[in-house]
């Protein structure tokens, strides 16, 4: 086993609430079985409620430790140290599932998503994430993305209401439905505001709005499910047991955002998307802005839960200048499935065919 820090800076550096990152930052796993390599990714979102980089890096390198010489038959043994490093490093653990899911499909000799269950090849429809510009610059955005054959658009909320209120209008006169147009309103309203801020958001016909809820609880979830005027999606929400099943209780004809990378690999995210659909909720797979490794594990993921529609959110690679493999190809607005045994991707030896270089840490990779 082996771990390599990676560090891809973005086109345009990326705003949230809570930070601006120019880069995005995170973990490659390697695990190695004979002549085959399994691949994961473990990049924890600043707030997220995940570990800590540092910590997620530590856990792993516990890993490379305790689990050299493992037996990959005996999962028991394997799974339970798994379950007690997930308590503490969820992105850790939901890493090295993915690189253990990708060698055993790689053994059998099938794409991971045929592993998982699903298809194995073919394509999913994807969503487009537009970029945090002002209205006019927005528009053009969105009708380039249009051309190109996405029908599903993604905006984020800047908090900042009357800017929002140009942003979205300028969206929506560029793209009217039937392009359907997702908000992410990032935690962006009070319990009190959120049935009238959803409403003002009502206007643009929005598919849903993601995580309203400055500071979401059971009891004001389950009471905004009710009572709100537009679909509600959950994302982050989901990686907490308890507010986790608020949801499931009370979402029925809403949606659950599925991060493999944030729930604990993709056969976990696979089980908590099978239970969001058997309580009555659409369910949408995303990556977590994490590299062309991560993506491809979300993208078998939404093949294995046979997603036609709603589109899955994996046209992120575009944000980046450089990337540690060659992502999956998107044409139409249609990602396609790799054919190839497991993830079907393969890490560039220094660089990307574009000629593009992956800046590591130091050293570049630490062996077990």
């Amino acid at each position: 086993m082996s771990v390599v820090p990676y560090a891809l800076p973005f086109r345009t550096p990326i705003r949230t609430a809570r930070v601006r990152m120019a880069d995005r930052r995170g973990l490659l796993v390697r695990v190695r079985a004979g002549a085959l390599e399994g691949l994961g990714d473990a990049a924890p979102w600043p707030g997220f409620g995940l570990e800590p980089l540092v910590a997620c890096e530590a856990a792993l390198h516990r890993a490379c430790r305790e689990l050299r010489g493992a037996r990959l038959d005996g999962v028991g043994d394997t799974e339970a140290w798994l379950e007690g490093l997930a308590r503490v490093a969820p992105a850790a653990a939901g890493a090295l599932r993915t690189a253990l899911e990708d060698l055993a499909a790689k053994g059998r000799g099938i794409p991971l998503a045929a592993h998982l269950g699903g298809r194995p090849a073919g394509d999913v429809p994807v969503a487009a994430l537009l970029g945090e510009g002002p209205a006019a610059a927005l528009a053009a955005e969105a009708e380039a993305r249009c051309r190109e054959g996405f029908r599903t658009l993604k905006v984020k909320l800047t908090g900042r209401v009357e800017l929002d209120r140009r942003r979205l209008e300028a969206v929506r006169r560029a793209a009217p439905p039937p392009v359907a147009l997702r908000i992410d309103a990032g935690r962006g309203f009070g319990a009190a505001e959120a049935e009238a801020g959803l409403a003002g958001l009502a206007r643009h016909a929005p598919e849903f709005v993601e995580e309203p809820l400055a500071d979401p609880e059971p009891r004001a979830i389950a009471r905004l499910l009710c009572t709100c005027p537009v679909p509600v999606a959950f994302d982050e929400s989901l990686a907490d047991r308890e507010l986790r099943e608020s949801v499931l209780e009370h979402g029925a004809g809403h949606f659950a955002v599925i991060k493999p990378a944030a729930l604990g690999g993709p056969r976990r995210a696979l089980a908590l998307a099978r239970d969001a659909r058997e309580h009555g909720l659409r369910v949408v797979v995303t990556s977590f802005l994490d590299s062309a490794v991560g993506v491809a594990a979300a993208l078998h993921l939404a093949a294995a839960v046979g997603c036609g529609e709603p589109a899955a959110g994996l046209a992120t690679s575009r944000l980046f200048l450089r990337d540690v493999a060659v992502p999956p190809p998107i044409e139409g607005g249609r990602a396609a499935v790799p054919a190839q045994p497991g993830l079907g991707i393969e890490l560039a030896p220094a660089a990307t065919p574009n000629g593009a270089r992956v800046r590591t840490g130091t050293p570049a990779e630490r062996l077990a």
